[in-house]
């Protein structure tokens, strides 16, 4: 499932771990004509349950994989 958190930030919600290729992402000419990059982080809810709005925003502070 995707979901807005704000602004242009979205949330991709899976029950099992995507392995995603961003390189694959990031050259889609749809992505690429509109000057749109995909940027991924990584967060297990199982094992860290605290993640909220705030926590996210706090994320962009690291850089991402």
């Amino acid at each position: 499932q995707i979901f807005r958190i704000h602004g242009d930030d979205f949330v991709l919600l899976s029950k099992e771990h995507l392995d995603i290729d961003m390189k694959t992402f990031n050259d889609l000419d749809i992505l690429c004509q509109h000057n749109i990059t995909v940027t991924k982080r990584h967060i297990n809810l199982r094992e860290d349950d605290s993640i909220n709005l705030k926590g996210l925003e706090e994320l962009d502070q690291y850089p991402f994989n």
